[in-house]
């Protein structure tokens, strides 16, 4: 197993954000698999009377916008 340590200086008024998104990066993109993976249920399954062909479109672009991201690539 391979270990990576990442060294970031930073003045902590002032980037006090940018180390919150380093440090909780993982646990947003393991929230933006699980909204894709219920879009993806809803649409491949769902036969809800809300789910008119103008709603799946729109959830469908969702998907795409979530994937044309990049956020959750592996590489």
């Amino acid at each position: 197993m391979g270990k990576v340590t990442v060294t970031h200086e930073f003045d902590y008024y002032e980037e006090r954000q940018e180390l919150m998104e380093l440090i909780h990066g993982r646990d947003a993109k393991g929230a933006l698999f699980e909204v894709d993976q219920e879009l993806r249920a809803k649409l491949k399954y769902g036969e809800d009377e809300w789910l008119t062909e103008p709603v799946q479109k729109y959830l469908e672009h969702m998907r795409d916008m979530i994937w044309e991201s990049g956020a959750l690539r592996d590489d």
